[in-house]
């Protein structure tokens, strides 16, 4: 499946012309669209007798708090206009892609340092929070983690 992002650039262009003009500001909507790659799964490790598989789309990196399965991400940066503030964000979501088979997600790791020079020892999974549940895991598909703001000063 090819990646293909769509967004509606016509209408933030319309809307930063008409801020620096002194104009009325429209409200415009920002709309993004995702297409992501198909899913790969391999054998990944082998913890305490258990067989631990990969989940990886390419061209994404794949992210996990220490202990719960590391999975693919896209992270996303949108641009807002100068002066305008983000009102509301949806995310809607297509149909769901169904894997075949039944695997264990890798556990992402605990960062090991390059100058470590013991043994490896790998980060065992959190069998309590996620993989002894029966709940879907994450139990929410996004989240809108923050917005960001740049103030321009003056060099001295």
């Amino acid at each position: 499946m090819k990646r293909t992002v769509f967004m509606t650039l016509a209408i933030l262009a319309f809307v930063v012309s008409f801020s620096t003009l002194g104009v009325p500001r429209v409200h415009a909507d920002i709309t993004l669209h995702f297409e992501f790659p198909e899913p790969v799964v391999k054998k990944a490790m082998e913890i305490e007798g258990a067989q631990y598989y990969s989940l990886t789309m390419k061209g994404l990196p794949t992210y996990g708090d220490v202990g719960l399965p590391e999975l693919p991400l896209k992270p996303v940066r949108v641009l807002i206009p100068y002066g305008e503030d983000v009102e509301n964000i949806e995310v809607s979501y297509g149909d769901k892609v169904k894997i075949e088979g039944a695997y264990a997600i890798m556990p992402a790791q605990q960062p090991v340092p390059t100058s470590y020079k013991g043994p490896y020892q790998p980060t065992l999974p959190d069998q309590q929070r996620v993989y002894s549940s029966i709940k879907a895991f994450p139990d929410t598909l996004s989240r809108h983690l923050s917005t960001q703001s740049k103030t321009l000063s003056k060099r001295q």
